[in-house]
């Protein structure tokens, strides 16, 4: 009887266990937001400790594709992520240190870009210009998919 608690109390910690992780991450990637990335002073360049230990990690990150120029109609290698909805359109563009410049090893066809994503790849402090002003980030997408939220 011991065993069979044991067991069953080892399959309620397992649920609860996967309840706390994100909803269709990865593997080893660091979810991260918005306000952390936050963390980059502007005008000095310099970021908080927890930022820089993201440096080269594999991050998950939420957020919205503005797409960049395209290799080929309706499909978008490169775009810039931003917290919401819009963002790039209005002027002035968000902050540089709420954008990240975003890299597909392959094209998607634009209508997988819309709506909320999950953007997941190799976060660098790196910063960049695009059409839409200074990014102070940049990511290789390893996985997109669509934003899900726990319920």
């Amino acid at each position: 009887m011991p065993e069979m608690n044991a067991r069953r109390y080892g399959c309620v910690a397992a649920l609860i266990a996967s309840l706390s992780t994100p909803l269709g991450a990865s593997e080893g990637a660091t979810e991260l937001w918005w306000d952390t990335m936050r963390g980059l002073d502007l005008a000095t360049g310099i970021a908080t400790p927890q930022l820089r230990a993201l440096q080269g990690q594999r991050v998950r990150i939420p957020g919205w594709a503005v797409p960049l120029d395209s290799d080929a109609p309706m499909t978008i290698k490169e775009f810039v992520l931003v917290p919401g909805f819009g963002m790039c359109v209005h002027v002035p563009p968000p902050p540089a240190n709420q954008m990240v410049f975003v890299k597909l090893d392959e094209a998607l066809h634009f209508q997988e870009l819309l709506g909320p994503l999950w953007i997941e790849g190799e976060l660098s402090l790196e910063p960049t210009q695009s059409k839409f002003g200074a990014v102070s980030y940049r990511m290789r997408a390893l996985a997109v998919e669509p934003y899900k939220q726990a319920r």
